[in-house]
């Protein structure tokens, strides 16, 4: 068949298909739907001269699709913006969000799903000569499920200029709470001084204390000494408090901007560092006690009372820093989360205050001994003092344990008590033969093998423990708010003795329970116990870094109430029988 014997309505229809296919190679991939949509949105409706503004690109990723952070980790891209601004603007860098950790296989990375906002700050010029201005935006993102595809958008936005005005998405920009680029002096030092006053109050957490009552008393049999001589006990103790603080906030700060989510005390959400930490405190105790003899240890007081070394309150000011890291003293939490919206430079400030505040008091004693006046006079009731402060670190080891339960439960709590076990018949055997040098080296040895074996079989566990309580999410507390329906957020975790201590005098009460029940009001748990993302992001929401954080939510979709970090049965019924704004 010839085309002149081709019908006119057929080749019409040939013809027709012939644009359609062309359209499709050629026009259509332009304007392809991407998985993700972009939005480009203004925290202001309008703009005035001199007054910056920041504007952000919305990414929504549809269920099971996300994009990446500016470090994604060990696999993907993150998302670029290049943007086309009026004569006189320029934009700054993306503040990024704190991202998700995904685990693809093998691979870790770092990104974000659902909404997620990337601002950017705007410098507008001193002069405005139109009356609006237009802003063009490039963005390009890798868009990943299981597969992943490269994306992109040009966005544009048309801002009046006017006296400053929020814009109906300026909601978006505070819910971000993205940090000030600018570290305010005044606003550095406010934190500072929480910090400090955080510091010192750690110092009379149940597991430190202990030690700074040992390292006074040493000081008590030089009270003798020359001030010049005491004072560098003090600052050997500083230094050792200065060095922990500072290596415990560089490995915070390098991952948390390496894109994992961890706030203060986010060693104690490893079961490994539970296990050791409860051997420490074992072998601590058990020295207290007199059974056997760590010459380093507690500056050597653990042994004889006249034994004060410089190493000795190194060492001392390093276990100072790591007992007090499962607590939250009031002040602290507010510090140590305005401290990681901040710069490096200015969170390792913060880190240095708080530890500070944690050796001042030791350090005023060893600078002013005229202090220690103030107590008995040495004799015999200190080596029996000494004995009965091995009791809160028995007392802690068994917390601990109880901790380690909930991370991994009963298999781990087995074989700690057996590395115990074993470590105490081995301190038995070396009292048995206290003059033999091979039985100290055996000792030694074993011990520290039955340790590091046990820490490294506790590291692969992960069971979670029972709870009673309805878990956090966010979207079940999004679920409930939509509904309008009271809800009361308890963040906490099991190695957090505030948050323990919240829960046995204020919220599982028969007073408190029965008062939910009457509110009709939904009590949600969020177990911070362990690390997750979705928690800390709850968290960070509120400014905060630790726990405990306790937050009402009235019925009807009120403003959400940030309790005290120190609770009472009366402030939690009060709160949800009278939720008036505090």
């Amino acid at each position: 068949m010839t085309n002149s014997n081709l019908s006119l309505p057929y080749r019409l229809f040939l013809q027709a298909v012939a644009v359609i296919v062309l359209l499709c190679v050629f026009v259509f991939p332009t304007y392809a739907k991407n998985n993700v949509r972009a939005t480009l949105v203004s925290e202001y409706s309008t703009i005035e001269e001199e007054k910056n503004i920041r504007l952000g690109v919305l990414l929504n990723a549809p269920d099971g699709w996300h994009t990446y952070h500016k470090n994604p980790g060990d696999a993907g891209l993150p998302t670029k913006l290049k943007w086309l601004l009026p004569d006189g603007f320029s934009a700054g860098e993306i503040d990024w969000p704190q991202p998700t950790k995904f685990a693809e296989g093998d691979l870790t990375t770092y990104g974000y799903t659902g909404e997620t906002l990337l601002p950017v700050t705007i410098t507008v010029p001193k002069k405005l000569s139109d009356k609006s201005y237009s802003f063009t935006v490039h963005a390009e993102w890798l868009s990943c499920n299981e597969i992943c595809i490269p994306e992109s958008q040009t966005l544009n936005i048309e801002l009046p200029v006017g006296d400053v005005s929020p814009s109906p998405e300026s909601s978006l920009f505070i819910q971000q709470k993205i940090p000030a680029p600018d570290v305010t002096p005044l606003s550095l030092t406010i934190t500072l001084a929480l910090a400090l006053l955080g510091g010192l109050i750690l110092n009379v957490m149940p597991c430190v204390l202990p030690v700074l009552s040992l390292k006074t008393f040493a000081l008590v049999k030089k009270s003798g000494h020359a001030r010049a001589h005491t004072a560098k006990y003090g600052i050997a103790y500083t230094v050792g408090i200065l060095a922990s603080f500072a290596v415990i906030a560089s490995v915070l700060i390098a991952l948390q901007q390496g894109g994992e989510a961890i706030g203060w005390g986010f060693q104690m959400q490893s079961p490994a560092f539970i296990g050791f930490l409860i051997y420490l405190l074992f072998l601590v105790g058990l020295n207290l006690s007199g059974l056997f003899h760590l010459p380093v240890m507690l500056g050597g007081v653990g042994n004889n009372l006249n034994e004060n070394t410089l190493r000795g309150s190194f060492l001392t000011g390093i276990l100072a820093t790591l007992v007090a890291t499962p607590c939250t003293a009031p002040f602290m939490a507010s510090a140590v989360g305005a401290a990681l919206t901040l710069p490096a430079w200015a969170a390792m400030l913060v880190f240095l205050s708080l530890g500070f505040g944690l050796a001042l008091p030791f350090l005023l004693i060893s600078i002013f001994p005229s202090l220690l006046r103030f107590l008995p006079k040495q004799g015999a009731w200190m080596e029996r003092f000494k004995e009965l402060l091995a009791f809160p670190m028995y007392a802690s080891v068994i917390w601990l344990i109880w901790v380690l339960g909930k991370q991994t439960g009963a298999d781990g709590v087995a074989l700690i008590l057996c590395g115990l076990l074993l470590i105490t018949f081995i301190i038995w055997l070396q009292r048995m033969n206290a003059q033999c040098k091979l039985s100290h080296r055996i000792f030694t040895i074993f011990a520290t093998t039955v340790m590091l074996a046990a820490i490294i079989f506790v590291l692969g566990k992960n069971e979670s423990g029972e709870s009673q309580s309805t878990p956090y999410s966010k979207a079940a507390l999004a679920e409930l708010r939509a509904e309008g329906k009271a809800v009361y957020v308890d963040a906490t975790a099991a190695w957090c003795i505030t948050c323990q201590l919240n829960k046995k005098i204020a919220l599982d009460t028969k007073r408190t329970q029965q008062a939910f029940k009457d509110h009709n009001i939904t009590f949600m748990v969020a177990d911070w116990t362990r690390r997750n993302p979705e928690i800390t992001e709850f968290l960070r929401g509120f400014g905060y870094n630790g726990v405990p954080l306790n937050v009402f939510y009235p019925a009807g979709g009120g403003e959400p109430i940030v309790l005290p970090q120190i609770l009472s049965e009366e402030t939690v019924i009060e709160t949800i029988k009278n939720p008036a704004p505090r």
